[in-house]
């Protein structure tokens, strides 16, 4: 049930690599991610509330599942192999030592759950990438806190991630 996510040095790998070549970094999320992922080939069961059966004197009707859902211990896992063939349809290479890791024409695309981070020279090429992600999975961009000089200030997964591409710079800090 184990599912990978991106380590916190390879975001920062990403975010290093961008401010120092330039490029350009968008983050997006989506949304219920583990509901698009089927549970056909796992046999999980779940008991319904009592209010959801119309014969009161059950605990509640007895249900398969066809869908993960948020709490099932294989529901991790499902939605990365979800999330990752999708993205290899689309022509991206998970990274075997960081299997959080994508790589496609010069850009890269971190993936910690539901999170992603994507970097590259071409904000057109990304936009497209993302877009096409999002409308396969709903969910939506994280837009940027736009502060002085350009710099953007995004929160990354619990730390906040100063970033500013023309002048080459980012810095990660926590409180």
């Amino acid at each position: 049930v184990y599912s990978p996510t991106v380590s916190h040095a390879c975001n920062r790998y990403l975010c290093c690599h961008a401010a120092a070549n330039g490029h350009h970094v968008l983050q997006f999320d989506i949304t219920l991610a583990f509901i698009n992922s089927s549970l056909e080939d796992e046999r999980v069961f779940c008991r319904l509330p009592k209010h959801w059966t119309k014969d009161k004197s059950r605990n509640g009707r007895l249900v398969r599942l066809l869908r993960a859902l948020y709490g099932l211990k294989v529901s991790p896992r499902k939605w990365f192999d979800t999330y990752r063939k999708f993205l290899e349809s689309r022509g991206w290479v998970m990274n075997e030592s960081e299997p959080g890791l994508f790589s496609k024409n010069g850009m890269m695309l971190t993936v910690y759950v539901d999170a992603s981070l994507i970097g590259g020279p071409c904000v057109e090429a990304m936009r497209a990438e993302m877009e096409a992600i999002l409308a396969h999975f709903k969910g939506a961009e994280v837009k940027p806190e736009i502060l002085s000089g350009g710099t953007e200030k995004r929160d990354l997964l619990g730390s906040t991630l100063l970033f500013n591409q023309k002048k080459r710079f980012m810095k990660i800090h926590m409180k």
